[in-house]
Parts: structure tokens; C-alpha cells; sequence
């Protein structure tokens, strides 16, 4: 299918030559970047459906598979986007009513200003849902939901929109680079602050609750190298800081902080604030938890010590260097094992993102979004502190009915451009705008072709090659089991 067009050689001994120095020096171009040869059509599916939304775009298929591994990797990366394209929503700058006003609120004002705040959450998980069907990054937004699923933060608790919206710009800006200093701006980002009570920290009444997870889920792992006392003593050095409503960026007050001598990690001192960050980035445990975390959600399957040591190592350093980690991940052995693919469960972005950006979709973002939380995700409201479990939690019976009802459904309307449903949702493109469906359309796109495109390892079921409408052919691989696999 993306094949090389054929040229007619004259095999004289001149030409005899040429061709085989032709022939040659293509191996050696092919050899060259990353130590590989060019990626198969399997290859570059597995590198795009990893890094960015399964299945992936036809378009993106075929610019990376003329690329060797390492080639491939450093496109990705280099086109990844540290600001998003879809403008953001009127109110992301507002600042939040001071507490003095809403506490003079009456019952119907409280009412309206929730209602709003709801209405906003609507709004920002709409405004991401775009930036994700119009990325030319897919891999950016995958990283972003990744750090999105490990600093959480959620609605419950952070009942002022623009907060949110903060945090996602702070966690793609991020994404690739220095993970020191994000994790020096999550403890002071608005959003953390509000959800696990950090503005609450006060010299004369501590709260553990962000040092608790800081320890637990952000850095260390649960039970890994920290103590109940390290717990204390860090939730009295991250006291002081609070939110004023005049300043939509945190507030240290001197006066709430506690300055007396901290013992942490085995290290005593008058500790802040950023010197637990420095003395926690010393014990290498958190290169492994990270690099764990990374190897959960990129490679999948056993979990391969020597490797995640590996790349905890290059971690570490690279002086906590995250798109170095990344590229390790991606280059590795383990992350090609053809073992190891379609071993990761898709989550429900994967499933309604990838077919919506596969099949061009346009229509009300609502939509999405309503099925995504439909099959357990939504986006900005995680269950809890430890976010999404994903894996097996994924499939249930109401989540996989939920998945192959949005599949159908997305389908089935093909091609009702400018139609309306009850619900209000919008069509989706036209069928002779659908790059897969021209291609399925076409001579040289069978079910094996498909298949290729769409599933990580072979269907379940056996499908015999039939002239049936290419809508058919996708919807029957979009219901086969394989499909919830990337």
C-alpha cells in the first residue's frame, strides 16, 4: 500500500552498476538514523497509536513510514507544541469573587454562581476536545492527559474554572521539558492548592494532605522511602501559601509559614517550600516512579525491572530531563517488542478521539465529551487523588456497551452533513471528504489493509473479503474486540 513506485532499469553493465550502487546507498540512508531501517507500515502505526490517539490518521501513516526509528521519534518530538492552537475561552483571566462578597451571596446568588461554574466546566472540557481533534501534535495532548492523569486535580474541589485551565497550560508547557520545575510550580499552582487543601497549610494548623500525595503519588510511590513522619514534617514546610482574589497566581504569607527546624528525608534544617523539592529529587527513587509510570502507559505488559532501571538512570542524568526519558522510552526494545503490542487498553480520549480524528469527524464537541464520560473519563473531574486507574477498570459491561454504541453511532451517520439529531448533535463530514473511507473505497484496500490500519494485532473474529460498503468493513473491525487494544 505504501509502496515504492516502480522504475525501469536497462541492466548494461553501467547500468547494472547504478543500480546496485543505487540500491546500496539506500540501505545505508535506511540504516542511518537511529541505527534502523525504515519503519513498516505495523511500526509506524504502533509508534503513532503509542504517542498519540488510536487509530491513527492515514496522513501521518504515511509521512513518518519512509523514516527509520529514531527518525520517526525525533519528528514527533520536534513537532510537539508547547502552547495550544484552539483560543482559549473568554473567562480563563477572570479572578474569583473574594470570599467577603460570597458569604453575603443569597441562596438563589450561590445557585447562579455554580450553575455558571458548571456551564465553564462544559465549556473548558469542549475547548480541550478541540485542541485534540485539530492538534498537529497528538503526541503534546497524549503527554498532557498522562500528566493530567498524575498531578490531579479536579472539579469536586477546584470550583473556579480558570484554575483548571491554568494547570493544563502549566502541564503542557512542561510536558517535554524539565520535570524539576514542574514539580516546583505544581506545589504552588492554584489548582493543587485548592484540591488538596494547601491553602489551608498554616503554621498553627498544618495540613498533610498535599504532603502526603506528594510523597505518595507525585515523587516516591506509596510506602517507597518516605515515613509518616517525613509526611508532618513536609506539610509544616509547605505552610504559607494561599489565594487572594485579586491574583489568580498563589501568595506566600510569611506569617502562615512554619520556620522552625525540619527534619525530612533524613535531613534537618529551617526547610521551605522548594527545599523539599530539592531533597526529595535526591533520592533516586523518583526516577523509578516515574519511569515506571511511563513504562505503564507507553510500553504495557510485564513490567521489566532492569529495563525501568535503565531508563530511571537516564533519567537522573539527563538531571530529570522528560523528553530524554521519552525518546529513551520510544527507542527502547521493550517499547518494539512485537509482544507488547495491543497489550494496553484504550482509554475512552483513545477511543472517541482516535475514530473521531480517523474518520475527520466535525461536529458539537458535546458530543464527545458526553461519551467519553459515558465510558469512565472526564476530563478535569478524575474519581479521586490517584486519577484514573485505567487498565481492566476501563472495561466494564456499561463502558464497553457505551464504546461500541458511540462507534455505531459514529458510523452510522456518515455522510448526513447539516443533519440535526434529537440530542441536537451535528453530523459528521461527508464521506467524500473521509480519507480512509477513499482509500477503503479504492483497489488496494482490502480487509487486511484495514486492518493494518486499525487494530494493533489481528481481530478476534475472521473476516472473509466481501463487496460490502467500506463503511461495513470498519464498522465490523470498530465492534471487534482487537479494537480496544492499542
Amino acid at each position: 500500500m505504501f509502496g515504492l513506485k516502480k522504475k525501469r532499469y536497462s541492466f548494461t553493465y553501467r547500468g547494472a552498476k547504478r543500480f546496485v550502487l543505487g540500491v546500496f546507498g539506500v540501505v545505508i540512508v535506511m540504516m542511518v538514523g537511529g541505527g534502523c531501517y525504515a519503519l513498516s507500515q505495523e511500526e509506524a502505526r504502533h509508534l503513532l497509536a503509542r504517542t498519540g490517539f488510536s487509530p491513527p490518521r492515514l496522513t501521518e501513516l504515511e509521512t513518518i513510514v519512509p523514516l527509520t526509528r529514531g527518525e520517526a521519534v525525533d519528528f514527533l518530538l520536534n513537532k510537539s507544541n508547547l502552547s495550544p492552537k484552539t483560543p482559549a475561552p473568554a473567562w480563563v483571566g477572570e479572578l474569583p469573587p473574594a470570599y467577603k462578597v460570597r458569604k453575603k451571596w443569597s441562596s438563589i446568588e450561590r445557585q447562579a454562581f455554580n450553575m455558571q461554574n458548571r456551564q465553564r466546566l462544559r465549556e473548558l472540557q469542549s475547548w480541550w476536545v478541540t485542541e485534540l481533534l485539530s492538534t498537529t501534535s497528538p503526541l503534546t495532548e497524549n503527554l498532557v492527559l498522562f500528566w493530567h492523569n498524575h498531578f490531579t486535580s479536579s472539579f469536586q474541589r477546584v470550583k473556579w474554572v480558570p484554575y483548571l485551565y491554568h494547570q493544563n497550560i502549566l502541564l503542557r508547557q512542561h510536558a517535554l521539558g524539565d520535570f524539576k520545575r514542574l514539580l516546583r510550580e505544581i506545589v504552588t499552582d492554584p489548582a493543587m492548592l485548592f484540591f488538596l487543601d494547601g491553602r489551608r497549610n498554616h503554621a498553627k494548623q498544618p495540613n498533610e494532605n498535599f504532603a502526603r500525595e506528594f510523597f505518595e503519588l507525585f515523587t516516591l510511590g506509596e510506602g517507597n522511602g518516605y515515613t509518616e513522619k517525613d509526611i508532618r514534617e513536609a506539610s509544616r514546610a509547605f505552610s504559607g501559601w494561599v489565594m487572594r482574589p485579586d491574583n489568580v497566581k498563589a501568595i506566600f504569607k510569611p506569617r502562615r509559614h512554619d520556620n522552625g527546624l525540619k527534619t525530612i528525608l533524613g535531613n534537618t534544617g529551617n526547610f521551605s517550600t522548594n527545599d523539599v523539592v530539592s531533597l526529595v529529587l535526591e533520592h533516586p527513587r523518583v526516577s523509578v516512579h516515574i519511569a515506571e509510570k511511563f513504562f505503564v502507559s507507553y510500553i504495557g505488559g510485564k513490567m521489566d525491572r532492569a529495563e525501568i532501571e535503565r531508563l530511571a538512570r537516564l533519567f537522573r542524568q539527563s538531571n530529570y530531563n522528560i523528553r530524554t526519558l521519552f525518546r529513551a522510552i520510544l527507542l527502547s526494545n521493550a517499547f518494539w517488542d512485537r509482544a507488547r503490542r495491543g497489550v494496553i487498553i484504550k482509554t475512552p480520549s483513545d477511543m472517541t478521539i482516535g475514530v473521531a480524528r480517523l474518520v475527520q469527524w466535525r461536529g458539537n464537541t458535546t458530543f464527545l465529551v458526553n461519551k467519553m464520560k459515558s465510558m469512565g473519563q472526564e476530563f478535569f473531574r478524575p474519581p479521586n487523588v490517584k486519577g484514573w486507574q485505567g487498565g481492566t477498570a476501563w472495561i466494564t459491561a456499561t463502558s464497553l456497551s457505551a464504546r461500541n454504541r458511540f462507534t455505531a453511532r459514529l458510523l452510522r451517520d456518515l455522510g448526513k452533513v447539516g443533519e440535526r439529531e434529537a440530542d441536537g448533535t451535528m453530523m459528521m463530514t461527508s464521506m467524500k471528504t473521509n480519507a480512509l473511507l477513499e482509500k477503503a473505497m479504492g483497489s488496494d484496500m482490502d480487509i487486511n489493509g484495514l486492518i493494518s490500519i486499525m487494530l494493533a494485532v489481528q481481530p478476534v473474529q475472521k473476516f472473509l473479503e466481501q463487496a460490502v460498503p467500506p463503511t461495513a468493513k470498519i464498522s465490523a473491525l470498530m465492534q471487534d474486540p482487537a479494537f480496544q487494544m492499542k
